[in-house]
């Protein structure tokens, strides 16, 4: 079979086992996410690989076991997803109530951050990573892992209560932008480091200040340009719709500047999402809405059901290790989030609620640890370990929140003239 008909066929079969996959765990436990990502180890090493290696090998025969034509495919959709989630971000919420949502979210990921980086120096080395991979990147990358929220994963919950645009809401959405902004850079400052061949101090410096100096030039350069554009395509060829081919362009060069920058492309495209977060609420719902179900409905399950793909699951599970990044990661990150939420004033049932949405994974700390094991940072036990810690405190934060406020008709009248957060 060529590698043309190869890769039409391994596109088709992970896009139809994530579609049905991810329906029915979303009809069971309310998360496509899980349903992807078991719909991967279903095709992959974990499974098919063990029932029925001919079969396995007839549809995966490359050593890498995606075609790196399908894995491009796949990363060039992820770089829509990401830039759909920086589109969430608004950055006047973070104004209005600026010193709760400055405590919660520096607490919130001080704290994990601290006691991830703890857990990582207990882990041992087989364990943890491989022996090319200095020691403290490692360290740091654990910490890091353990610190960063899912915006995109909290926004649905927050959705799905029907308290997103409450004031609990803005204070937990805020928050939980910040943490992605300031774990994203950290992590993309690892990454540069990693791919470096110079393994200098000074590189370290130079990493944090090139993330610098794109964020700047983007703050700066693109809302312009973006605005230019969108207004010549209305003006001369009365087109609205064009905001959609307009950003997917944007995407690739931005992608393709990052990473002749040595910046991680999934952290440039996020930084461009945030910066034209301002036009894209004013593209119209029709462009909003397309653009949200391509990223979602196509991008995203092609992605999670090839993290599958990436390991065995079930003879790389380490319970011991398994449990104890799950602990830490919710201990820290509630924890952080709680005491940050209570200093800006909110009452403790408010704080809890904060710190138990914030402590949502999902999609992005599953996207940090594939990379992470793309580059080697991390073992595969490390990686099954984030996964499975991604999905759990995904999974809990809608019911168990649900529970803390026990949310009727008039709790939530309550919420919405924020007497659950003075």
């Amino acid at each position: 079979m060529s590698n043309t008909y190869l890769y039409i066929l391994q596109i088709g079969v992970l896009l139809a086992v994530a579609l049905l996959m991810g329906q029915l765990s979303n009809k069971l436990v309310n998360s496509t996410v899980l349903g992807e990502l078991i719909g991967g180890i279903l095709l992959g090493p974990t499974v098919l690989k063990t029932v029925s290696p001919d079969l396995f090998s007839a549809v995966f025969p490359s050593d890498t076991v995606l075609l790196p034509d399908t894995a491009n495919f796949i990363q060039i959709g992820m770089f829509l997803f990401m830039y759909v989630a920086g589109l969430e971000i608004n950055f006047r919420i973070i104004w209005k109530r600026r010193r709760l949502i400055f405590l919660t979210s520096s607490l919130g990921i001080i704290i994990p951050l601290c006691l991830g980086i703890v857990l990582a120096l207990f882990i041992p080395m087989e364990q943890g990573h491989s022996a090319h991979m200095e020691r403290w990147i490692f360290v740091v990358f654990i910490g890091t892992a353990l610190s960063i929220s899912a915006l995109p994963i909290i926004i649905k919950t927050l959705m799905d209560l029907n308290i997103l645009k409450t004031e609990l809401g803005t204070a937990i959405v805020g928050s939980a932008t910040i943490d992605d902004l300031i774990g994203w850079t950290i992590f993309s400052c690892l990454i540069s480091y990693v791919n470096s061949k110079n393994a200098a101090t000074i590189v370290i410096f130079i990493s944090v200040l090139k993330i610098f100096i794109f964020i700047i030039v983007m703050f700066l350069i693109a809302p312009r340009i973006c605005k230019t554009v969108i207004t010549f395509f209305n003006k001369f060829f009365k087109n609205e719709s064009a905001f959609i081919g307009i950003s997917i362009v944007f995407i690739l060069f931005t992608a393709f500047a990052a990473e002749m920058a040595g910046i991680h492309p999934f952290f440039a495209v996020f930084i461009l999402g945030t910066v034209l977060s301002k036009y894209y609420r004013m593209s119209g719902a029709n462009n909003r809405v397309i653009m949200h179900r391509f990223a979602i409905e196509f991008f995203a399950p092609l992605y999670f059901v090839s993290i599958g793909l990436k390991a065995n699951f079930m003879s790389n599970l380490n319970l011991p290790l398994t449990v104890a990044v799950l602990l830490i990661a919710c201990i820290g990150k509630i924890a952080g989030a709680f005491a940050g939420a209570v200093l800006g004033g909110m009452n403790t049932k408010a704080a809890v609620c904060v710190g138990v949405c914030m402590n949502s994974r999902g999609a992005v700390e599953i996207i940090i640890a594939s990379t992470a094991l793309d580059l080697n940072m991390i073992t595969e036990q490390v990686f099954v370990a984030l996964v499975i810690m991604a999905i759990v405190t995904s999974l809990i934060s809608t019911p168990v929140v649900k529970r803390i406020l026990k949310l009727n008709s008039m709790s939530l009248q309550k919420i919405k003239r924020g007497e659950t957060i003075s």
